[in-house]
């Protein structure tokens, strides 16, 4: 039997993202929330979250009739996660690739633009 993997996939970073926004949800209520993005059915989002339980991402709670889901850790430390994944496997810890892609994609504001420059010059 193979063993499950414990990382995120895309999708699941995206749902959880989700789960961010809301802070604490059933299934129904992020199937209302992701409608008009995604065309998910409730299994797709029920597998997917039971998943990320199962990876210790989000934790469950019966309340009445129905589950209620909610991250276990803050948004912060999940999103270093992610970086330090990304940073380690593919930028080799050098975060000048990212925020040059950063700088490029043309939606951040002049403050942020500002840091990320600052970010550069430190970097090199």
């Amino acid at each position: 039997m193979s063993k499950v993997s414990n990382e995120l996939t895309p999708a699941e970073i995206w749902l959880l993202n989700v789960l961010y926004e809301l802070s604490e949800a059933d299934i129904y209520s992020v199937l209302d929330r992701i409608s008009h993005e995604r065309e998910w059915k409730y299994t797709t989002v029920q597998t997917m979250i039971h998943h990320m339980c199962d990876k210790g991402y989000i934790v469950r709670e019966k309340i009445g009739r129905r589950f209620m889901y909610k991250p276990t850790k803050p948004r912060s430390k999940m999103f270093e996660t992610v970086l330090n994944k990304l940073f380690g496997l593919s930028l080799k810890h050098n975060p000048v690739p990212l925020v040059d892609y950063l700088m490029n994609i043309k939606k951040l504001n002049a403050r942020d633009e500002q840091i990320l420059r600052a970010l550069l010059v430190e970097e090199e």
